[in-house]
């Protein structure tokens, strides 16, 4: 707004930037996420990343549909992009809220996932409506899941296989982990672009 900062000098390598910075954030949260903590909130967990967001993608693309007398495939498309809560929020204010141990591993949980799943769903809906239909939608959904889960868990298991055997000094090591997250996120995206999101929550 003050005109200091101008985004458009970047040209197209803004969209990149702003991709890795988000994939470096979703690392993070995937490195904080406590699997034990998993084990004993996974129901409430998988209900807000499968009901819950049907019923706010759904919610929200009625209330466009409604509102703005747009199609239905455009209402969809509008509701997709209300589904993130993301780690950019949440963490932030559970950091300096206090909550139960519980709802808090909840919604950190809740709010480092469904930044991917809601990714995925929007550039669905979007190829969907503006790119050709299902033809081109699914099979590009399809491969962004396998590839990101794919080369998400050999990514993540290649960080922890060299760091349990000491390959990496513990003077570089977050400097490794950010590299790695990097060559991760780099190279789901030469796949099929905004795969690198899920693969590196899955690595983290």
């Amino acid at each position: 707004g003050l005109g200091i900062l101008k985004p458009d000098a970047l040209g197209d390598f803004l969209p990149m930037f702003v991709s890795l910075a988000v994939g470096l954030i979703l690392f993070e949260g995937g490195l904080t996420l406590d699997l034990k903590q998993f084990s004993h909130t996974s129901t409430v967990i998988k209900r807000l990343l499968t009901v819950g967001v049907l019923i706010t993608w759904f919610g929200a693309a009625l209330a466009a549909w409604i509102v703005f007398q747009t199609s239905p495939s455009y209402a969809l498309l509008m509701g997709s992009c209300v589904i993130v809560t993301g780690p950019t929020v949440i963490v932030p204010l559970l950091r300096r809220v206090r909550v139960h141990q519980k709802l808090s591993s909840i919604l950190h949980w809740e709010g480092v996932l469904i930044d991917s799943i809601g990714v995925f769903i929007a550039i669905l809906c979007f190829e969907w409506v503006v790119e050709g239909g299902g033809a081109v939608a699914l099979p590009n959904f399809i491969i962004r899941v396998i590839s990101g889960v794919g080369i998400g868990v050999a990514g993540g298991y290649a960080i922890y296989w060299m760091m349990k055997r000491d390959w990496v000094p513990d003077n570089i090591v977050n400097a490794f982990a950010l590299a790695s997250a990097m060559l991760i996120f780099g190279a789901t995206e030469i796949i099929k672009p905004e795969a690198g999101l899920l693969s590196v929550t899955i690595a983290g």
